[in-house]
């Protein structure tokens, strides 16, 4: 049933939603409510196509178990040669069909942190603020690996860029922030002092998230540090430049960080300067919308920072009227 769902409702995307989730990317500039009816119904296709995967891999288990048993039971009674033949034609066919979904498949970065952040971006901004956005939500390991040794083990690593995104706040702040991953997969070969050798396998991820935060000094006239804990400070003509960064580490195949730690960060933020007092003839910030909970942040700034946030583009398409690049002003 998830199967003949997630095909109907592919078939019910308008042709820009099939083209995203059949490429995966788009740079475009729109607006909050534009980009939540967007990428909601490619959220829903995500949904159902996922459960299908579930089970069309289940159901190749199940055939394999047929043509494995039947193979066997061939060798007693020969009339029972269908078996396996039934199975493997089965298998066939349901491989082709899970292909087909694993290459509309979309990574679960958009699902579980980009969505969530635009519906809180809503009130943080409001729905007819523009998002200028660069996404990549295809596969890590669809991309060419670089290949090393690190003992006697063997290192796949894959480094990708899922979401860089600007948009201008209430406030008048400006907010940009990448999200990107890299993965290591890694592979070696252990004997033991019995001389059996054994292949084992294991995967970690490195997420980033760089937050920065363009705030006019009008509103903050006392003279900020350079330096707030995890929080850097720069001065650029009239503006005030803050930016931290999340750094999370973990092992497993599939864990996305999760959207409150982009919150999360944003608030951090927003605390140092709470420690000013705004002008008075500026809006006074709605605090409504600001979510809390945990930051992982291991070190300060590094190369990897971009501190420049320059990207390339890797948009599949957008509007004329919304520009072409994700950080126009």
């Amino acid at each position: 049933m998830s199967i003949k769902k997630a095909n109907k409702f592919f078939d019910e995307l308008d042709r820009h939603q099939q083209e995203f989730v059949t490429n995966k990317q788009i740079n475009a500039n729109y607006s909050i409510a534009k980009w939540l009816k967007f990428l909601g119904r490619a959220v829903a296709y995500d949904t159902y196509g996922d459960k299908a995967t579930s089970t069309l891999k289940k159901r190749n288990t199940i055939f394999i178990v047929m043509m494995i048993a039947g193979v066997i039971v061939c060798f007693f009674f020969l009339y029972a040669i269908p078996v396996p033949l039934i199975g493997l034609a089965l298998f066939l066919r349901n491989r082709s069909v899970l292909k087909k979904f694993k290459h509309r498949d979309l990574n679960n970065s958009l699902r579980v942190f980009f969505f969530p952040v635009l519906q809180a971006l809503k009130d943080m901004a409001g729905e007819d603020a523009k998002l200028a956005a660069s996404l990549d939500f295809s596969d890590p390991r669809s991309k060419t690996a670089e290949r090393s040794q690190v003992f006697n083990r063997n290192v796949d690593t894959f480094v990708s860029t899922y979401i860089m995104a600007k948009v201008k706040l209430k406030d008048q702040a400006n907010l940009e922030f990448i999200l990107g991953d890299q993965i290591k997969d890694m592979n070696w070969t252990k004997t033991s002092a019995s001389g059996k050798t054994k292949y084992k396998s294991k995967s970690k991820v490195t997420h980033n998230c760089l937050i920065k935060l363009t705030v006019p000094k009008s509103r903050y006239p006392q003279e900020l540090p350079d330096k707030d804990g995890d929080v850097g400070i720069d001065q650029k003509g009239d503006f005030y430049v803050l930016k931290t960064k999340i750094k999370e580490k973990r092992t497993g195949k599939d864990h996305i960080l999760e959207h409150y730690q982009l919150l999360a960060g944003i608030q951090k933020i927003y605390a140092v300067l709470s420690n000013q007092t705004p002008s008075r003839d500026d809006e006074v910030l709605d605090e409504e919308g600001y979510a809390s909970g945990v930051i992982f942040t291991e070190e300060y700034f590094d190369e990897y920072d971009y501190d420049s946030f320059d990207y390339e583009d890797s948009g599949y398409f957008g509007d004329d009227e919304d520009g072409s690049s994700i950080f126009d002003s």
